[in-house]
C-alpha cells in the first residue's frame, strides 16, 4: 500500500487547472492535514476481482484511509474519530463503520473479518434461546435505536405469528425512518466491481505521488469524444470535460480520482455495503452470500 506521507503530487504544470482540489466538507483530507508518519506495519496485499464481494471492496477502501491507519497504530498525530469518522445523522456520534477495529495490515480473509455497524452489530445481539420465565430487563439505547419485543409464546391455534409480527415491525420502522429521521430509501446501485478495481488502482497511483495525467496514461484511460460546452453556471466540481467542451485525456481519470477519494476519505465505503442483498447468518455474523457460497464451494472442492 502506498505511503501517504508525501500526499498527492501537485507539481504538474496543468494539474490545478484540470483537477480541483476536492476535499470533504469537514476539511479532513490528505491535502489539508499535516503529513502523517508512516504506518507501523505494511498492509498485506489483497487480490480483488469482479467476483469479490462489496464487503471486501469496502474493507479495501477503509484500510487505505490514513486516519484509520493512525487510529489502529495509536499514533500521536492521529486525528480523533470525532473529527473525521463517518456520521449518518448530525446528532449521532462519528464512528469508522466497524463494530471493533480490525488491523489495516490484514486482508479481508486474514484474522477476523471486519464486523460492520448496522449489520454485524445487529447479528451479535440476536437471541439464541428463549426464557419462559418472566424477567425485567434494563436497556441503554444509543441515538437512533429502538427496542422491540417479539412474542414467540403468543400462540394462535398453537402457532406463533412471529412472521406477522416481523412484517408489522418492518412497516412501522419504515414509517419512523421516513417521518422522524427523514431517511428515504436509497435508490441506485453501487458502482460495478470493475469500476471499483479501476478506482482503487487510481487511488494507489496518486497516493504514491504520481501526477494524474501520468496515472491516466499508466491505466490506459481513453479520451472522450468532444461534448457541447455546458450552458449556465459551472461548478468547480463539475467534470472538466463539461467545463472545457473538448476531450481531455484525464477527464475520466479525474472522475475516478475524485470518486476514489470519496470512497476512502468521505466514507463512501459504507455505501458499498448496499451492494450485497442476500446474507447467511453464521453465528453472530451476517455473511454475504457471495462469500458464504464461495467458502462452501471451496470446502466441497477440498473434500475431493
Amino acid at each position: 500500500m502506498p505511503d501517504f506521507a508525501g500526499g498527492l503530487n501537485m507539481q504538474a504544470d496543468n494539474f490545478d487547472s484540470l483537477i480541483p482540489r476536492l476535499r470533504p466538507s469537514e476539511a479532513i483530507h490528505p491535502l489539508s492535514s499535516k503529513p502523517f508518519t508512516k504506518p507501523k506495519r505494511q498492509p498485506h496485499h489483497a487480490e480483488l476481482s469482479v467476483q469479490s464481494s462489496y464487503h471486501e471492496f469496502a474493507w479495501e477502501c477503509l484500510r487505505r484511509n490514513r486516519f484509520y491507519q493512525a487510529l489502529v497504530d495509536q499514533r500521536g498525530n492521529a486525528i480523533p474519530v470525532a473529527e473525521w469518522g463517518y456520521r449518518w445523522q448530525i446528532t449521532a456520534p462519528r464512528v469508522h463503520g466497524l463494530v471493533r477495529l480490525k488491523p489495516y495490515w490484514e486482508a479481508y480473509t486474514e484474522g477476523d473479518p471486519p464486523a460492520w455497524v448496522g449489520l454485524d452489530s445487529f447479528a451479535e445481539h440476536l437471541p439464541v434461546s428463549v426464557d419462559m420465565a418472566a424477567k425485567s430487563v434494563s436497556l441503554n439505547l444509543q441515538p437512533g435505536q429502538v427496542a422491540v419485543v417479539i412474542d414467540l409464546a403468543g400462540l394462535i391455534d398453537g402457532q406463533s405469528p412471529w412472521d406477522i409480527q416481523l412484517w408489522a415491525l418492518r412497516e412501522r420502522l419504515q414509517e419512523i425512518s421516513q417521518q422522524q429521521l427523514q431517511l428515504d430509501p436509497v435508490s441506485g446501485k453501487p458502482p460495478h466491481r470493475k469500476v471499483l478495481l479501476r478506482r482503487l488502482k487510481m487511488f494507489d497511483l496518486l497516493s504514491d505521488g504520481m501526477p494524474l495525467d501520468k496515472a491516466a496514461l499508466e491505466l490506459k484511460y481513453r479520451q472522450r469524444k468532444p461534448v457541447a460546452k455546458v450552458k449556465g453556471p459551472i461548478s468547480a466540481f463539475d467534470p472538466v470535460h463539461l467545463q472545457l467542451g473538448k476531450p481531455e485525456p484525464v477527464t475520466t481519470a479525474f472522475e475516478d480520482a475524485s470518486e476514489a477519494y470519496h470512497l476512502v476519505y468521505r466514507h463512501g465505503y459504507v455505501g458499498l455495503l448496499r451492494g450485497e442483498k442476500n446474507y447467511t447468518l453464521q453465528g453472530s455474523r451476517l455473511v454475504p452470500n457471495s462469500i458464504a457460497l464461495a467458502d462452501e464451494s471451496d470446502e466441497r472442492a477440498s473434500d475431493w
